[in-house]
């Protein structure tokens, strides 16, 4: 494969990735599961 179809290929794959209405992977949704089930409490203040 020559560079530029390689860098196209890995150009849209990054797409794909940084899309934000794509589909969200399996471990994308792993870390929202593990986030969701930590408790809602702010360790730093906001203000």
């Amino acid at each position: 494969m020559d560079t530029e179809a390689l860098i196209a290929e890995r150009l849209l794959a990054w797409d794909r990735e940084t899309d934000p209405l794509a589909p969200l992977s399996g471990k994308q949704l792993k870390v929202l599961q593990l986030l969701s089930e930590l408790p809602n409490e702010r360790p730093f203040p906001t203000d």
